[in-house]
């Protein structure tokens, strides 16, 4: 929040933002999510019912496409609840639209723990919480998939 939107330099793009405050975190420096879309998609914010959560949700279309872009940040120690909020946000988003398509970056800090692919949706094993069964769960049951993984200090997320 203290840095304005002109600031970031992304003329031609519409910019969304979830800045971290009291309400999403306990910790008030870093942190929150940003989405910058080419202002030619036209997209739309979607106010996702849960607002304790760093998170973002825009839909765009591309002809008869419609989808669905995500942004999700929880820091390190984040409480299940937490977690359980952003649930409640997907089921709720998904629930009330219909995505063709859809891509969610997320930042869970959830280290040890393998996410894998398969025909029944996305698996998980390793260190085992509340918080891998409330993401991994909900992800199989929307057979969402993990597409890219790469680490961000040495701990994998999914997008």
């Amino acid at each position: 929040s203290d840095i304005l939107d002109a600031k970031l330099d992304l003329s031609g793009y519409t910019i969304f933002r979830c800045d971290r405050c009291k309400t999403t975190s306990d910790k008030l420096r870093g942190g929150g999510t940003l989405i910058a879309i080419k202002n030619k998609f036209q997209p739309t914010f979607i106010i996702p019912p849960s607002v304790n959560v760093e998170q973002l949700f825009v839909s765009i279309s591309l002809g008869k496409t419609s989808i669905l872009i995500g942004s999700i940040y929880l820091s390190p120690g984040s409480e299940a609840v937490k977690y359980e909020s952003y649930t409640i946000s997907v089921d709720c988003i998904c629930q009330s639209n219909n995505f063709d398509f859809g891509m969610v970056c997320s930042g869970f800090n959830l280290p040890n723990v393998i996410w894998t692919n398969s025909i029944s949706g996305l698996e998980y094993c390793g260190q085992i919480t509340d918080r891998v069964r409330l993401i991994g769960d909900q992800y199989s049951l929307l057979h969402w998939e993990q597409k890219t993984m790469f680490p961000t200090l040495m701990v994998p997320f999914l997008i």
